[in-house]
């Protein structure tokens, strides 16, 4: 306090002097710095196999192999020396993995209506194993004007190596908690401190996790085609998605909805090292029983149950001005359902703001483009519906309105090898 006294000013410039003494309260520098390399190798083979009614089948043959390297370094003594960073040593050196896939697909031309596709693929991980998928699809010309299709596959991810071995960090909770045992139901206990364990934000200890394991999905779509004239096309598709094993950050409010189930993930001041406890300002109490953190890394979460409709429509046509193209997509969301833990509750997350973000029920982009000679004029609009906002408190409920944004632009391309735009 006598170093500053009378040297800074919070109301105004301040000197050279007290700049100085500012800067070196800072602490400068990278505190991590990471590395992830892909090396590898693939080749195709593609021939025509034999005559059918509607043109000649083809078949496709693929194969890849790669190897996926990771690495992570802190920089321990600036680490140490800010803890209100929320990070803590941490250093992963060479993690790998090698990847090999096969894939084919096949091409059957049944009849000049009905064409039929099926495709494989296989992946073998060398920490996740291996996963064989099929699909099967169709188009059907049922008129000149009308196409039906259609296709059912499955699907798997492997979890990334950064979802495995990312750095973990300590960080704040989104929303604020009671402590389940020093201020269980809001009512501070005798061994509480209230401005630290009732009603505040606890930390969260979030990054990776190498006991994840890998996504799994099935879906299916079915749609359709439609050209009028050959100047205008509208498309339709339902699709379905069914996705499981969800890869994610645990979410915060599981953990504190069920504190009993979830004990394992509370992490206590008196259950770390005295070095942890140090950069952790919850923990500055000797004996303290507060929570040090939760632990949110990176795990499978459950399953997703979504489905819904895709929207597209584009038509152009010359004037006298020049020709106009007018492109529209939109996305209808039907059901979007998803689990915060194996084997939880189905939450729905259409038009409500749930746990990190909302899902849209409907969503589009419109855009209209004017060409002659040289230039180009662009209209378009992008617009999201609204959504009910996420408040803990049941009584402030806020209502967040549709979301709309026009965008104009102007090109030019008049010079030879340049092209430009506002």
């Amino acid at each position: 306090a006598g170093i500053n006294s009378g040297l800074l000013n919070p109301f105004g410039a301040n000197s050279a002097e007290a700049l100085q003494y500012i800067d070196s309260t800072k602490a400068f520098g990278t505190f991590s710095a990471g590395k992830g390399t892909a090396t590898g190798v693939d080749a195709r083979f593609n021939r025509e196999l034999f005559a059918m009614g509607g043109g000649n089948a083809a078949i496709s043959l693929g194969a890849e192999a790669r190897r996926e390297g990771y690495s992570t370094d802190t920089n321990d003594d600036l680490v140490n020396n800010v803890p209100s960073a929320g990070r803590s040593p941490y250093h992963v050196s060479d993690a790998s993995r090698n990847v090999m896939a096969l894939s084919t697909e096949v091409l059957l031309p049944v009849s000049k209506q009905l064409e039929l596709q099926a495709a494989a693929r296989y992946d073998r991980y060398s920490d996740f194993g291996s996963s064989f998928n099929p699909k099967i699809g169709f188009r059907y010309t049922a008129s000149p004007e009308l196409v039906l299709r259609g296709s059912a596959n499955t699907g798997f991810r492997a979890p990334s190596l950064d979802d495995v071995y990312g750095p973990q960090a300590v960080t704040f909770t989104q929303n604020p908690y009671n402590d389940p045992v020093l201020c269980p139901n809001g009512v501070a206990t005798s061994n509480a401190v209230e401005s630290r364990d009732c009603d505040q934000q606890a930390q969260a200890k979030q990054g990776g996790n190498p006991n994840l394991k890998p996504e799994k999905s099935k879906s299916f779509s079915l749609g359709t085609a439609f050209q009028p004239s050959k100047n205008l096309l509208f498309t339709v598709d339902y699709w379905n998605v069914r996705l499981n094993s969800k890869i994610g950050a645990f979410p915060e409010q599981t953990v504190f909805a069920d504190p009993a189930k979830y004990a394992n993930r509370f992490v206590r001041c008196n259950q770390v090292s005295a070095a942890e406890a140090a950069n952790l300002s919850r923990c500055d109490l000797p004996g303290s029983t507060a929570i040090a953190y939760i632990t949110t890394l990176t795990d499978n979460l459950g399953n997703v149950r979504t489905d819904g409709l895709d929207f597209t429509a584009a038509w152009q046509t010359e004037t006298v001005l020049g020709r106009v193209t007018v492109n529209y997509d939109g996305t209808y969301v039907n059901s979007y359902k998803y689990q915060r833990e194996p084997d939880g509750e189905y939450i729905q997350n259409v038009g409500m703001y749930k746990d990190s973000s909302p899902v849209f029920r409907w969503k589009h982009n419109l855009s209209a483009t004017l060409a002659k000679d040289n230039m180009r004029y662009t209209l378009g609009m992008r617009n999201l519906s609204g959504y009910t906002d996420e408040n803990a408190d049941p009584d402030f409920i806020n209502q967040v309105g549709s979301y709309t944004v026009f965008d104009l632009g102007v090109s030019y391309t008049g010079i030879k090898n340049l092209t430009l735009g506002a």
